[in-house]
């Protein structure tokens, strides 16, 4: 929900959602970029560009680029937290516990209090939202429900707010959209009462946004496609096409701009920023086959130099989540493998020269890889800044 400007270059990274965060976590209902547990199992998948602020950053809210750990969620219900430094998992006294008595039915992590740490709004079984901030080393469930009536199949955090169209939002925190099934989306803005830390959904109303697709979308790809600062949705279908939708910020809704790709059956789906600009550029897929291919966008997937091009093999794993985890390249992989060891994968390329953004070398995602924790078998993964 920002105008355009918010998006600034700056030194962060991408995310892919697997829920991949940079490209998104969790099997059905996670994205790995972003670590969002955010549908109802069996429901379209949400894939975002987290929408988390990067903590340090004086250009507004930005993607979340620069990851500091991993907060996991047990099956006790207990929140732990795992530090990433010096490129490890390891020796970072990490499985402090920073919450309990967690048996929400869906997690959207995103800064939503504005102060650089990534809180939690959480979705219970009767469809009403509550609001954990992170402070002072834990999260702190706030007193009483923050919205009501979220009975949607599925959730996602993001940018909509416009000084005319959402006045009773806050252009410093992330929003909020629904995506019915009948194809219906609304936005909820999210205001945030940074004297006491605490926000809510119910004093920024509600807003239909249009139809985007319905019955058979499989995936909603959100990002600031369009590169104006405010969130579109790239819609994928069971027959694998893709469908635009970009936001229109003077009629608050979502625009059908056309097909933009056909043929996208793959196994996961991560959204890239190269450029560091804001501006989704592409897609990162990986097949059946544990092969990684680059498609790049420009207004669309057709005809778009070395689209489908193989930058990296045998990414087996059961959890992505990517992120600028090593700093100085553009995104970096960890995976986690079905016996609980977690892999980092650093790339080897950068954009410069912007071509080779389009065109990254074969080898960006070499199969080497280097062992950064093992033991990992958790119900949730969230990843962030705290």
């Amino acid at each position: 929900m920002r105008p355009k400007n918010v998006f600034m270059k700056t030194n962060a990274c991408v995310i892919i959602s697997f829920v991949l965060f940079f490209f998104g976590c969790q099997q059905d209902t996670v994205n790995p970029d972003s670590g969002q547990d955010n549908t109802k199992p069996g429901a379209p998948k949400v894939i975002t560009l987290n929408s988390a602020k990067n903590a340090g950053s004086t250009n507004g809210r930005i993607l979340y680029r620069k990851p500091n750990g991993l907060v996991v969620r047990t099956s006790a219900g207990q929140l732990k937290l795992f530090p990433f430094r010096n490129n490890t998992f390891y020796g970072n006294g990490g499985g402090q516990v920073v919450g309990s008595g967690y048996s929400y039915q869906n997690y959207l992590p995103a800064d939503w209090n504005n102060d650089g740490k990534t809180d939690l709004v959480l979705k219970d079984n009767n469809h009403s939202l509550w609001f954990a901030p992170f402070n002072n080393g834990s999260f702190a469930l706030q007193p009483g429900d923050v919205g009501v009536g979220f009975s949607q199949p599925a959730l996602a955090v993001g940018e909509w707010w416009t000084p005319s169209g959402f006045p009773a939002g806050d252009p410093d925190t992330p929003d909020l959209v629904g995506f019915w099934s009948t194809g219906a989306t609304t936005i909820y803005p999210f205001k945030s009462h940074k004297s006491s830390g605490f926000g809510t959904f119910k004093n920024g109303g509600s807003y239909n946004a249009g139809i985007t697709e319905s019955g058979y979308t499989t995936h909603y790809l959100l990002a600031d496609w369009s590169g104006d600062g405010l969130h579109d949705i790239i819609a994928r279908n069971s027959l694998g096409h893709l469908n635009y939708y970009k936001y229109d910020g003077n009629t608050y809704s979502f625009v059908h701009q056309g097909l933009v790709g056909h043929g996208f059956f793959f196994t996961d789906y991560f959204i890239t920023d190269r450029e560091k600009d804001g501006k989704a550029d592409g897609l990162l897929v990986r097949d059946n086959n544990g092969l990684l291919k680059l498609f790049n966008f420009n207004s669309t997937f057709y005809n778009q130099p070395c689209n489908g091009y193989v930058i990296g093999s045998g990414f087996h794993y059961t959890d992505y989540f990517v992120g600028e985890w090593a700093g100085g390249s553009n995104f970096d992989i960890i995976g986690r493998d079905s016996a609980g060891d977690m892999y980092l994968h650093r790339s080897t390329f950068a954009c410069q020269p912007s071509s080779q953004c389009q065109c990254p070398p074969s080898n960006a995602y070499p199969y080497f890889r280097v062992k950064i924790g093992h033991g990992w078998f958790f119900d949730k993964y969230f990843m962030g800044t705290w």
